[in-house]
Formats: C-alpha cells, sequence, structure tokens
C-alpha cells in the first residue's frame, strides 16, 4: 500500500488460512472505525485516537505483518483496561444504575456509558481477532503452513545468496580460460617455459614404456633388506 516493490499485493500468493484472517481484520477494522466516529461524537479526544488505531488496523490487514498485529493487540489491551477502570468507576460508587434513571445525573450521561461499555465489549472481541490473525501471519512468515503457501519472509532472507557466493557462481559457470602470460622485455624468455620444454623433451626421449621397463629392472636389481637410496632420475629441471 505505502511501499515499493513490483506492485503486487501481499495476499496476491497468500494461502487461504491468512487471506480468511485477513478479511476478518477488514471487517474488524471498519467496525473500529464506525466506533471510533461513534466515540468521537461522545468523547472527542478519545475518538481521535481510535480512529488512528483503526487505521493502523487497515494497514496491517493489507500488508498481513504480524509484527503490526502485535502493536494492535497491545493497543486494545491498553483500551480494555481503560474501559473497565471507566465503568468499574461507575459500579464502584453506585452510579450505573443511575445514569439510566430518570435522563442520567451529573456523575454520568447515558450516551456516553453506553458508548464506553460498548468499546470495552469490543476491545475483548478485537483482541481475540487480532491474536488469531497473529499466529497465522506469524506461520506464514516463517513458512510453516505447508509447500503450498509462501517460502516465508524469513526462509527467503535466508535463502539468498550472498555476494561472494553468487561471485564464485558466476565465475564456475564461466568458461575456462588461458592462464595470463605477463608480456616480456628484451630477450628474457617467460616464466616456467623452458622448464616446461625439458620435461617436454624428457618425455620425448623416455616414452612410457621405456620408463616402465627400467623400474621393473631396478625393482628386480634391488637386494631384499636394508635402505636403497632412490636412484631414478625424476623430472630434470634447468
Amino acid at each position: 500500500m505505502l511501499g515499493g516493490g513490483d506492485g503486487a499485493s501481499p495476499s496476491q500468493f497468500a494461502p487461504a488460512d491468512c487471506k480468511k484472517q485477513q478479511s476478518n481484520l477488514y471487517i474488524l477494522s471498519v467496525v473500529h472505525f464506525v466506533l471510533a466516529i461513534t466515540l468521537c461524537i461522545a468523547i472527542p479526544p478519545l475518538g481521535i485516537g481510535e480512529i488512528f488505531t483503526a487505521l493502523i488496523l487497515m494497514c496491517t490487514a493489507y500488508a498481513m505483518n504480524f509484527c503490526m498485529v502485535i502493536l494492535y493487540m497491545l493497543l486494545m489491551l491498553q483500551d480494555v483496561v481503560q474501559y473497565f477502570s471507566a465503568v468499574g468507576l461507575l459500579v464502584q460508587n453506585g452510579w450505573l444504575a443511575g445514569c439510566y434513571q430518570n435522563g442520567g445525573n451529573n456523575n454520568c450521561d447515558p450516551f456516553n456509558t453506553t458508548v464506553v461499555i460498548i468499546f470495552f465489549v469490543f476491545s475483548i472481541g478485537a483482541v481475540t481477532v487480532s491474536f488469531y490473525a497473529y499466529r497465522i501471519f506469524k506461520a506464514n512468515a516463517m513458512g510453516q503452513l505447508g509447500p503450498a503457501s509462501n517460502p516465508g519472509l524469513f526462509s527467503r532472507g535466508m535463502n539468498m545468496p550472498s555476494n561472494r557466493n553468487r561471485n564464485n557462481r558466476d565465475d564456475d559457470d564461466g568458461d575456462d580460460e588461458a592462464p595470463y602470460v605477463p608480456p616480456q622485455t628484451g630477450n628474457q624468455p617467460a616464466p616456467n617455459t623452458q622448464t616446461g620444454n625439458n620435461n617436454a623433451q624428457y618425455q620425448l626421449q623416455n616414452p612410457p614404456n621405456q620408463r616402465a621397463q627400467q623400474a621393473e629392472s631396478r625393482n628386480q636389481a634391488r637386494p631384499q633388506g636394508g635402505y636403497v637410496p632412490f636412484g631414478g632420475q625424476g623430472v630434470r629441471i634447468g
């Protein structure tokens, strides 16, 4: 709604359980918004705060973000304590019954008291509905709703290859290239060039069959037991 990206809705690839909880939160946000307007008429400071809370819930339902659901739950728990304290004060002082007799009294107004009681009951229901949505949204973010669901926010984050892995993979996919030989100046031979030529000449002068026969003859002439120093020619360098 407010973020960037490719413009796809978060619910486009969401599983059925997430879409169901999203619909429940949308309905809850509409009810909350209507009650907030009513509370603005009764107690304007409280009503304005509830309007912002309802807007937060709408954005939360669209994004299906379980962290934002936790924030909404905390705000609703605060409302439960606040409205319970107001209603409990009326009951404790014996003013609740007098609010609805003879058009109310100076201690309470029937309309304001009714709105506060309705909001108290609504806050308890809002906490319950949002808690079930929190469970489903978090399971979807962790990728625990089965193979048909999204891989999850955290699963996608952990499976993203690092820059080092991507570079190594690109290097492996590329064609093998010849080693780089720096340009030579003057008559200086290239590094390891003379050594390679000597090894090639040795390989030509001593074919594999001849080298195998020489090794077999040395093994037969070797005395049994005792230390025998190395007697082969090996690879001549230089």
